[in-house]
């Protein structure tokens, strides 16, 4: 087995994929809690991971939606409402580069959400 139970080989998730398939929801109070469980996290950075795509248009713009959705999770701890931390204060997403002409449409779409 591997580090998250998968079969030796197969790419390390350290848990987080794990934790999001036993429980089906892992959104802001959830990794708030993790984060203040003793632990002295200011800030974090989101990495896409294929989550809250959006779920109509064009294919090629469809990873947008997460960094819309996360661009929003950074808003919210940026408000000071949810604590000191600031989730999401830098935010890893995806394009696919071999998407064509559209490729440089689709990037400043997800700069827009960038915040």
């Amino acid at each position: 087995m591997g580090l998250a139970g998968g079969a030796v080989g197969r790419r390390a998730d350290h848990g987080f994929t794990t934790v999001v398939r036993r429980a089906m929801r892992y959104l802001l109070p959830e990794f708030l809690s993790d984060l203040n469980s003793g632990h002295n996290i200011r800030a974090t950075v989101f990495v896409q991971c294929g989550a809250m795509y959006r779920a109509d248009g064009p294919e090629a713009f469809k990873p947008v939606g997460e960094t819309e959705f996360v661009n929003g999770v950074a808003a919210m701890c940026a408000s000071g409402t949810y604590g000191p931390i600031q989730a999401c204060a830098g935010i890893v997403g995806h394009v696919d580069l071999t998407a064509g002409a559209v490729v440089s449409e689709v990037l400043e779409a997800a700069l827009e959400n960038r915040g």
